[in-house]
């Protein structure tokens, strides 16, 4: 019986020998992203993130603050976040 697994071990290892394995090397990577995988998605994280920061900057506009800093501050948009009349003291809650 022992022949015949020691058989089979040489053969196993004849075969193993035989083929050209590849041979793995480690990958870099942090946390789990590759590079390869940074790459393919970024394009993909740009278009999100874009579509995002425009969704929020609508939503706030309305902030005065947002509207003074952030969205005057562009300059294609600037004349229409503009404001065209003072507040009154009155109505003005600072």
């Amino acid at each position: 019986m022992s022949a015949v697994s020691n058989e089979w071990l040489l053969l196993v290892w004849l075969l193993m020998k035989q083929r050209n394995l590849q041979k793995f090397t480690k990958q870099a990577h942090a946390m789990g992203y590759t590079p390869e995988k940074i790459v393919r998605a970024s394009s993909s994280l740009i278009l999100w993130g874009g579509a995002a920061a425009a969704g929020v900057l609508l939503y706030a506009q309305g902030v005065r603050k947002v509207r003074t800093d952030v969205l005057e501050s562009i300059p294609f948009v600037k004349d229409y976040f503009r404001s065209t009349h003072e507040v009154p003291a009155s109505d003005n809650p600072f």
